[in-house]
């Protein structure tokens, strides 16, 4: 893959976006994103907004670091898939440009995942499903020294804190726990992972006991908010994928 790192001298639109009274001074931003159409569809977009000025975009690590320590954005947004890790990176940013906050733009990375990247010194994490002005109104929350976080990750990021270390789960535990969530019934589970019925309900009640639920469907949900379940990979594909590793 072709890598590009684009200073933009002055990106701002004649059509702009009004914000509240909150952004009164201008905040330069770098976008660093994987995949080059989506940094330059990103830094197009937030040139439309008021007080917001793109002053450059980057795909990989090897021209991000180079740039932002060019530049000193008040803002670095990051994608959490970029190569080497999002948490290796936010702390990277800090030494090139001390000054500069990073704000991570993810999808579904797990809540340790996001835990690690705030400890690491990122300013904030929201989702790529989240609308732009939100994206926007985060830029200048970050910039303003407070933190932000997706709404609906708040409550398991909580219970990650509450909880301490997170719960280690084996491979045929998150296949049970996914297909659990995905609705499928003891008899389906049992024949998708190739184990009897009884074996599976001996599995559930330890899994149970390890995440310290009730039922099956309280089980789901503590795995929802400890970001425990797959998120890309589905539990028939980690099945197959145990069964080929003798696991």
């Amino acid at each position: 893959m072709t890598s590009t790192a684009t200073i933009t001298k002055s990106t701002q639109s004649t059509t702009t976006t009004r914000l509240s009274a909150d952004a009164r001074d201008e905040t330069t931003v770098v976008v660093v994103d994987t995949q080059q159409m989506i940094a330059s569809g990103l830094s197009s977009v937030l040139a439309t907004f008021e007080r917001l000025i793109v002053v450059g975009s980057a795909n990989t690590p090897g021209d991000a670091y180079p740039l932002v320590g060019k530049t000193r954005p008040d803002v670095v947004i990051l994608d959490a898939r970029i190569d080497a890790g999002a948490e290796a990176a936010v702390r990277r940013f800090a030494d090139v440009s001390p000054r500069s906050v990073v704000l991570v733009l993810g999808l579904d990375e797990s809540v340790v995942d996001i835990a690690r990247m705030l400890i690491a010194g990122a300013g904030g994490y929201v989702t790529k499903n989240q609308p732009i002005e939100e994206l926007v109104a985060a830029v200048f929350d970050v910039h303003a020294g407070r933190r932000v976080i997706a709404p609906e990750l708040l409550d398991p990021l909580l219970d990650h804190v509450a909880h301490g270390a997170p719960i280690q789960l084996s491979q045929r535990q998150q296949c049970i726990l996914q297909l659990l969530a995905e609705g499928s019934r003891p008899t389906e589970i049992a024949a998708a992972l190739s184990i009897s019925v009884s074996t599976l309900r001996n599995q559930l009640r330890g899994l149970l006991v390890r995440l310290g639920a009730h039922s099956q469907l309280e089980a789901v949900a503590i795995a929802r908010r400890r970001g425990l379940l797959p998120h890309v990979t589905t539990a028939r594909e980690l099945a197959t994928s145990r069964e080929r590793s003798g696991s």
